[in-house]
């Protein structure tokens, strides 16, 4: 039965939807949207990606014929039944595939192909439109098992449809003809599509057309064509916001236009200065003028405060992303400067920042899934900040169409970039970071790390020569960064009891990092017997998000007391890498790869005082997991090199000095880019190496992470997430539950405790 009105989102009254649910409603308030943004924002979002003012006039014409297509296809019979909650039933084709069959067949659209238009607009539009949802990246285009249909009804005879095109002729100037001109009334009527036979033919035809197009283009042009398929997202975000706020056009308008302030970033600057006076080398920092600056600069130099000066010269009028490499740090970095919004408007966003599905509205009968509602909400309330503290990924996943980053991207079109610890990126990772350097060419770009290999430098420095241009190195001040904080004693099997006791017995601080969670546990539980009286913490990645926090806490608690003679020992894993900002005052640590080892000793006697370098003990393992054998063995012989050309006393310069020569094994190509390579195909890649966790959460804790209806509360189930080991379960996941992105254990399958954690039982 033909509906009475066709939906783009469910409704509790589908007879008589609201305006924005409704398929005419969204696909005009998107059209709006696209049109608002490549107004009022187009040439800076070509400014940004190096494209120049020429461009403007395509990219709205290709972001509008996006958007008005990108949902076009939800007018067919298996959608509005899901929809409308009528079937579970998986469809035939996504509506995505329709769009693109309508604008390649159906005679009131074949506008949209027109030859006579320039290609870059039509590619552009028609990719954007078949990938908004980032789920084509194939051409066996053939009906999905399951949908219990012979057939699918088009309803292009339907009044809405009809009005749909009626609006899009009059509002738009989109290539469509009349709808009530002869040759168009006679189109006018519903299509069959017999699922039995090849409906997708000329949707693959057109797409290897489409290939070979693509593969004869410069980067020019693909940055272009990424650029529409980006605003064509945020065109769809902005009209599911008029759900909930109804003039989605304002609202876009308000919030994009806060940007960041000179004198608020001042501020923030001289608040975390507390009294003291810039340093020359903080100075230097804050003048540099180049689009990409590197500060090569220790703990303790103050380089995160250099950066927010660097961010009031540099930044000012602009929205300014503190990226930093995990969730730790981010936080960390976002309470520590920016947390108290009295000064500026910021935000906090990685993947356990607490969502708010209802805000959205997305509901079971869309195609969309929880998680991609989850990102979509994430992002827009990252539109809202003037300054968004972040994980790399957030950023940088825009380069492999991760939502988070092609959702934000928006804001991210508006930005100036900070990239913390740079040096600690895997070879993906970083090769993104270099795609994304030789992507944004309009946008400034400040690189910060303690340590970085000559041949990643390298790389920088040779994406950046491609358009004439040079990095500016800013080094650390001297009288910091040639002090001796460590005493590196010679690689030994014994761990060092006796003298963890000693240091203990005086008030000290010491810091164990284990490079596995059974081996941590282990320690602790052996230093639960031999020092007994003494104060005790664990610290890894395999606690409940909740419990992680909390043990987080404790650790960052117990090293920053204000009484100095307080003792602890803290035993953890690579977790304390760089998400404890904390100064040990000794510091045993498993042999481990040397970027890890450089970032343990980091947590080591951060305020340096000339005289009193601090112990560092490091101990043989008889297991390389998680790292490699080769990894473990290049370091040991890294590390007796040190000793050898430095002696045991060791600055953070020495460290730096002997660090540039270790090599990292990274790409002399930047990474290939799903954003902006895949052409016709859209679908989310790995941004990062292949990681050895996935997030679990045990059924035990079901019930809580359970909202009223039986709903899913999505921030208590991150809150109840447990980081855990692939390999011991590999084989059975696939039958369990997801939530929102986690898998859920069945019962007694995790054996776990809030002190020591999670494993697989």
């Amino acid at each position: 039965m033909t509906p009475i009105h066709l939906l783009a989102k469910s409704s509790n009254n589908p007879d008589s939807p609201d305006y924005y649910q409704s398929y005419t409603g969204h696909i005009i308030e998107a059209v709006k949207a696209a049109r608002r943004l490549t107004d009022a924002r187009g040439t800076t979002f070509l400014r940004s990606m190096g494209l120049e003012e020429m461009w403007l006039k395509r990219l709205q014409e290709a972001v509008i014929r996006g958007a008005y297509l990108h949902d076009i296809g939800k007018a067919n019979s298996q959608f509005q039944r899901l929809v409308a909650r009528k079937s579970r039933n998986p469809q035939a084709f996504r509506h995505e595939l329709i769009s693109l069959l309508l604008a390649l067949k159906w005679k009131p659209l074949v506008g949209f192909k027109d030859s006579n238009g320039e290609r870059e607009v039509v590619y552009a539009s028609l990719f954007a439109a078949l990938g908004h949802h980032l789920k084509f990246d194939s051409l066996e285009l053939y009906p999905r098992e399951g949908s219990g249909d012979t057939s699918l009804i088009i309803y292009t005879g339907h009044a809405d449809v009809k009005e749909l095109l009626e609006r899009g002729a009059a509002l738009f100037g989109l290539p469509i003809p009349h709808p009530f001109t002869q040759s168009v009334t006679d189109d006018l009527k519903d299509l069959k599509v017999d699922l039995f036979g090849d409906p997708m033919k000329d949707v693959r035809e057109w797409v290897k057309e489409s290939i070979k197009w693509w593969e004869g283009i410069n980067n020019e042009v693909k940055r272009f064509v990424g650029l529409v398929k980006a605003l064509v997202i945020g065109a769809d975000l902005i009209s599911s916001v008029a759900v909930r706020h109804g003039d989605a056009q304002s609202w876009a308008d308000s919030v994009l236009g806060r940007v960041c302030n000179r004198d608020e970033l001042i501020q923030v600057a001289h608040q975390a200065l507390d009294g003291n006076p810039v340093r020359a080398f903080q100075d230097r920092v804050a003048h540099s003028t180049s689009r990409v600056s590197f500060v090569h600069a220790g703990c303790g130099t103050g380089k995160t405060i250099a950066a927010y000066l660097w961010a009031a010269n540099n930044a000012s009028n602009r929205k300014v992303f503190f990226c930093y490499p995990t969730t730790g740090t981010a936080t960390q970095g976002y309470l520590d400067y920016v947390a108290d919004e009295n000064i500026i408007s910021s935000g906090l966003i990685h993947s356990r920042s607490e969502v708010d599905l209802e805000m959205l509205l997305e509901s079971s009968g869309d195609e969309t899934d929880h998680l991609d509602a989850a990102f979509r909400y994430e992002a827009l309330s990252g539109w809202d900040y003037p300054l968004v503290v972040a994980t790399v990924d957030t950023v940088l996943g825009l380069m492999q169409d991760n939502r988070r980053g092609l959702f934000l991207f928006p804001s991210i079109g508006e930005g100036a970039f900070v990239f913390d610890e740079i040096h600690y990126y895997d070879k993906r990772l970083f090769g993104a970071l270099l795609r994304f350097l030789n992507t944004f060419l309009g946008s400034k770009v400040l690189l910060m790390t303690a340590s970085l290999q000559q041949d990643r430098l390298k790389d920088i420095s040779g994406v950046l020569a491609q358009h004439g241009e040079t990095i500016e190195v800013i080094d650390g001040p001297a009288e910091l960064e040639e002090v001796k904080r460590y005493i590196i004693n010679p690689i030994t099997n014994d761990p060092p009891w006796e003298k963890v006791r000693k240091a203990l017995d005086e008030g000290k601080k010491v810091l164990w990092v284990a490079n596995t969670v059974e081996r941590a546990r282990q320690i602790w539980r052996d230093a639960s017997t031999r020092l007994s009286d003494t104060p005790l913490l664990l610290y890894h990645g395999r606690y409940r998000y909740l419990d992680r926090v909390e043990h987080h806490n404790r650790v960052i608690d117990a090293f920053n007391s204000g009484n100095n003679k307080r003792s602890v020992l803290a035993i953890t894993t690579q977790v304390c890498e760089i998400s404890l900002n904390i100064s040990a005052e000794m510091l045993v640590t498993d042999l481990a790869p040397v970027p890890a080892l450089i970032q343990r000793m980091g947590r080591v006697n951060r305020v340096a005082i000339k005289g009193s370098p601090k112990p560092v003990y490091i101990m043989k393992v008889e297991s390389p997991e998680p790292y490699l054998k080769e990894e473990i063995d290049a370091a040991g012989s890294w590390l007796n090199g040190l000793l050898e050309e430095m002696g045991e006393s060791i600055s953070q310069a020495d460290l730096a000095k002997k660090f540039e020569s270790y090599g990292s094994g990274t790409p002399s190509n930047e990474l290939e880019s799903s954003w902006l390579d895949g052409g016709p195909f859209s679908r989310p890649l790995p941004l990062r190496e292949e990681g050895y966790t996935v997030s679990v959460i045990r059924n035990e804790d079901m019930q809580r992470y359970m909202a009223g209806g039986g709903r899913v509360a999505n921030s208590e189930v991150i809150k109840y997430s447990i980081p855990m080991p692939l390999w011991p379960v590999k084989d059975e996941i696939y039958g369990w539950r997801r939530l929102n992105g986690a898998l859920v254990a069945p019962t007694g399958r995790i054996e776990y405790s809030e002190k020591e954690g999670g494993s697989w039982r």
